[in-house]
């Protein structure tokens, strides 16, 4: 049984958040996912689904009551409907519990005809290690960014004069792992 974590961000899956996988099967089977922590931890029942013949996107959450930074493999068991089983495996990912907290108050400021300066209240979390800043026109993609930030102000330069644009700020920890995001917000390239 083919295997394919489709969302995980560079070898990473975070704890209690859904990850999308990517199963296929050649006749309808009944699927039991499991996450096997690495090298030698028991298995952890994630769910139990109907799949038909093709790909199979299922969508999974790894138990937060897995240890932060535990090596982990996505196990699939398919029972098929004639008889048989089959198992496949996924690639070892790293689990890692996200920072919770994301940074509040997210607000924007024109300071320029063509710039946008941005301030948010800081994450209390202490895994914080800094953030990155996402930007959209207003109203619709493309989303561009991340753009890494150490402190909690950033100003954004450049724009399109009167263009209104969008902007999010979500935490990142000390291992470049994102975590929790703010609100979003949203300004106006142009004097007031």
């Amino acid at each position: 049984v083919p295997v394919r974590v489709v969302a995980h961000e560079g070898g990473v899956i975070l704890l209690g958040r859904a990850v999308d996988l990517d199963v296929r099967v050649a006749e309808p089977s009944t699927l039991m996912i499991r996450v096997l922590p690495l090298p030698d931890g028991e298995p952890v029942a994630l769910a139990t689904v109907s799949a038909v013949p093709g790909d199979t996107p299922i969508p999974v959450i790894l138990p937060e009551s897995l240890a932060d930074g535990t090596m982990v493999r996505i196990e699939v068991e398919a029972a098929i409907a004639s008889g048989g089983r089959l198992t496949g495996w996924s690639q070892p990912y790293l689990a890692v519990l996200p920072v919770g907290d994301g940074p509040a108050a997210l607000a924007a400021e024109v300071v320029a005809p063509t710039a946008i300066s941005l301030a948010w209240v800081a994450s209390p979390d202490e895994r914080v290690a800094g953030y990155r800043v996402y930007r959209a026109p207003f109203g619709r993609g493309p989303v561009s960014g991340p753009v890494p930030v150490a402190g909690t102000t950033f100003t954004d330069m450049g724009l399109a004069a009167a263009s209104s644009y969008e902007y999010r700020v979500c935490v990142v920890d000390g291992r470049g792992v994102e975590g929790a995001c703010s609100d979003l917000t949203a300004g106006t390239a142009a004097w007031r």
